[in-house]
């Protein structure tokens, strides 16, 4: 089970937006990772590069995850494609009309 990250600056357990990895030694190796919340990076903005350390191995930002767009009843996009899939394209958000089939 992995722990939720603290922020290195503010101190809170936070879902990180911005990591860097902090390189020491003679041959550097990472020894410590260090991250960032949003509103810290708000208002220090993002990690700089390790002096001597490519930046793409140094520090970056985590992809922006967008919460999944919902439908007024509440079934997210995934949802609705579950549905169509187990009711053979019948929608679950139409008005049924019409003569009911005959068993």
């Amino acid at each position: 089970m992995m722990t939720m990250p603290k922020c290195h600056d503010c101190g809170r357990f936070c879902r990180p937006v911005a990591w860097k990895l902090i390189y020491s030694g003679a041959l550097p190796e990472p020894q410590e990772e260090i991250y960032r919340c949003a509103p810290c990076v708000e208002k220090h903005g993002s990690f700089e590069p390790q002096h001597g350390i490519k930046p793409e191995y140094s520090c970056g930002k985590f992809p922006a995850v967008l919460p999944a767009p919902t439908f007024p009843d509440g079934m997210t996009a995934e949802d609705d494609r579950r549905f169509l899939e187990l009711t053979s394209g019948r929608t679950h958000n139409a008005k049924v009309s019409g003569v009911p089939p005959q068993d």
